[in-house]
């Protein structure tokens, strides 16, 4: 079975990928504070909710990486429907070989073990400057 395909059926009517509720992802959004046009990397993207209201709601660019073929077409999705005009690029990668090289204010990784190994999720933040 292609566990990509498993994990699409099963996180099909999910917004997020992780267990935090929307309020609360919009609570975290207001914390950045970040200024129109920052670039923001968000490894491990999902559907990419972050990265899509971060640029409903400071008008930042940004690179979402992810290995779902099934979440990243529906990011791709998310942002021609919510914010066409926002500089947003979705990439398949793990994240290590194809990390953009533009410094980005925000980066955001959420990294996982392998997708069904048992492992928990850790979740790191870095606000810079650049």
């Amino acid at each position: 079975m292609d566990l990509w395909k498993f994990f699409d059926i099963t996180h099909r009517h999910h917004r997020l990928c992780n267990p935090t509720s929307i309020e609360k992802l919009d609570e975290l959004c207001g914390l950045f504070g970040l200024p129109p046009g920052a670039r923001v990397l968000d490894i491990a993207c999902g559907k990419a909710e972050l990265l899509v209201r971060l640029a409903e709601r400071f008008g930042i660019a940004g690179v979402g990486v992810d290995l779902s073929p099934y979440a990243l077409k529906e990011a791709a999705s998310k942002h021609i429907q919510r914010v066409p005009g926002a500089a947003l690029e979705f990439l398949s990668s793990t994240g290590r070989s194809t990390v953009p090289r533009r410094p980005h204010r925000l980066t955001w990784p959420c990294a996982s073990a392998r997708p069904g190994s048992g492992k928990g999720i850790a979740a790191r933040c870095a606000l810079s400057k650049g």
